[in-house]
């Protein structure tokens, strides 16, 4: 298929004159529907919808010199133009799953030709932008749609899902494909009104006579059935197996994660110890504590935090360390301190002191009887 320098893709919906107004010089048209078409495509009615305001403004017209046996080029792609415009729309009216346009008539000779019935059939020109197969959902080039093979096998048709309106064409008998209009000239003839509305009737039989016909879709035979259920049951078994292999991995990996945290929080507990046990000797080194304090010691120790703990081993390596005095040295090891608990009496705390000046204890005295007075 050959390409236009200025590709823009046409469709045609063949549709009718709805209702006459000679004097204002309105003529209102029935102009698509959302069925599938002669032409085997079709439209939604969100499209439908979307497209009406494209209408106004848009020509209705025909070949020059009155011809209504074809589509004429309107020299929009660059072509010559061979057509020639008769009127004008102004207002649409959408009724869902069809519309009507009213179009103002800018020639005396068309409006005469109108009243007379010698033209009716009309031919609506719109430009597709997004289309899929009604049968698949691929979505179709707007060139070569025709060639889809659902469309080709009639399994499907274009469905149009966004469209503008291009222009309106008037068109003969023949080439108006649609059974139900075959009838239109000699009843606008029979009229005695020329502002007499068609009946709507007559376009819904016309779109319903004009559908091609379906082919059936071919069976699945009972070999296919089976052939599909052992697929599901192979598909159904598979997906067993994966979701007990997801399971097992979910509960390996948990045990994996509880096993890490744990080990995670006793070597965490460690260095907490130690770190509370490093604190004390720092404090004991400086003289801040003894060694007979260390169960309330680093009980209070344990309860403070990581950052307290190191401010206070800070605090204790940043003391100096008292000089020790030789002979008070002496006397501690030749002479032990007294624990508290053995310091219950004045000798003893005397006792304590002199220690503390490097001079050796005072014996205690031998406590001796009374001595017996004789008369």
């Amino acid at each position: 298929m050959s390409t236009p320098s200025n590709p823009k893709p046409e469709r045609s919906f063949y549709a009718a004159l709805y209702h006459l107004d000679a004097a204002a010089k309105k003529a209102t048209f029935y102009l698509m529907n959302t069925s599938r078409n002669r032409n085997n495509w079709g439209i939604t009615e969100a499209a439908l919808d979307e497209a009406l305001p494209t209408l106004p403004k848009k020509p209705l017209g025909m070949g020059q010199g009155y011809k209504i046996d074809s589509h004429y080029p309107d020299g929009t792609r660059g072509e010559p133009k061979l057509t020639m415009e008769v009127g004008e729309f102004t207002v649409y009216e959408n009724k869902g799953r069809y519309a009507f346009g009213t179009a103002t008539i800018t020639d005396d000779q068309t409006l005469t030709m109108l009243k007379t019935g010698e033209l009716a059939a009309v031919s609506v020109v719109v430009t597709p932008y997004y289309e899929t197969c009604s049968y698949c959902w691929e979505v179709l080039d707007s060139w070569s749609w025709q060639e889809h093979e659902c469309i080709k096998t009639e399994q499907g048709y274009a469905l149009v899902h966004s469209f503008v309106f291009e222009r309106v064409d008037f068109v003969d008998k023949g080439a108006y494909p649609q059974a139900g209009f075959m009838e239109f000239a000699a009843l606008q003839k029979q009229k005695t009104k020329s502002d007499q509305a068609l009946p709507l009737s007559l376009f819904a039989s016309a779109y319903e006579f004009s559908q091609p016909k379906q082919k059936p879709k071919p069976k699945v035979n009972v070999m296919d059935e089976k052939i599909l259920e052992q697929k599901l049951a192979e598909l159904q078994k598979g997906l067993t197996n994966v979701t007990d292999a997801v399971t097992a991995l979910s509960g390996a990996f948990k045990t994996m994660r509880d096993e890490a945290q744990a080990e995670k929080t006793a070597q965490a507990q460690k260095e907490a110890n130690d770190l509370v046990e490093d604190v004390f000797l720092a404090r004991i080194q400086a003289g801040l504590t003894t060694e007979a304090a260390r169960v309330p010691e680093t009980k209070k120790l344990a309860a403070c935090n990581k950052e307290a703990l190191q401010l206070l081993l800070a605090e204790a390596k940043a003391k100096p360390t008292p000089e020790p005095n030789p002979r008070q040295a002496d006397a501690q090891i030749k002479y032990p301190q007294p624990t508290p608990q053995d310091i219950s009496n004045l000798e003893a705390a005397l006792q304590i002191e002199t220690q503390k000046l490097g001079f050796p204890p005072t014996p205690t005295p031998t406590p001796t009887a009374p001595k017996e007075v004789k008369s």
